[in-house]
């Protein structure tokens, strides 16, 4: 079976069972730091992976990082996840599950590039815009970029509009050159 599928299976199980016991903000908030962790510490995810390591032995060492720092329904979790095999894929179940529970709550995440900080009501109209295209309520980050010159990139998902001086230039070009 896939990485995909097991991550995507195990976080659904997961969130199902965080919303029958109303712990679905407190299991998010472990997933990101253990997503987090492990996007910062590359040694964490090759020992998990690791098929020398030994499954016990894997679960202490998540619970000697993670231990006083997660919920006691996510360390239950953990420990079900390792003892069945599947430490390997624990990375890609935390992201899923930040990532479903972002569908959960209605949420989409979108990223606006710019040459200059965002002011409240250019703030407001990309969050217009992010919510026109997506039907859900937008949690908009920001990049200041001087490469595209002026304009902007606004990237939800896989979409990216991109309305940037860069990008209009290169065009010209391209059809210039033809």
């Amino acid at each position: 079976m896939s990485v995909f599928k097991v991550a995507s299976r195990y976080a659904k199980s997961l969130l199902d069972l965080c919303k029958d016991k109303s712990l679905v903000e407190e299991v998010n908030n472990d997933m990101v730091l253990i997503d987090s962790a492990c996007e910062q510490n590359r040694e964490l995810v090759l020992v998990l992976r690791s098929p020398i390591i030994k499954q016990d032995k894997k679960f202490k060492i998540v619970e000697a990082i993670f231990g006083n720092k997660v919920n006691k329904f996510t360390r239950l979790f953990l420990k079900l996840t390792i003892s069945k095999g599947r430490a390997d894929v624990l990375h890609e179940i935390t992201r899923e599950f930040h990532k479903q529970y972002l569908e959960f709550k209605g949420i989409q995440k979108a990223k606006v590039i710019t040459t200059f900080k965002l002011d409240d009501t250019l703030r407001n109209e990309f969050n217009k815009i992010v919510k026109a295209l997506t039907n859900k309520n937008p949690d908009l980050s920001q990049e200041v970029s001087k490469d595209i010159i002026g304009g902007y990139i606004l990237n939800i998902d896989d979409r990216r509009i991109d309305s940037s001086l860069k990008s209009m230039l290169k065009k010209i070009e391209h059809d210039l050159i033809k």
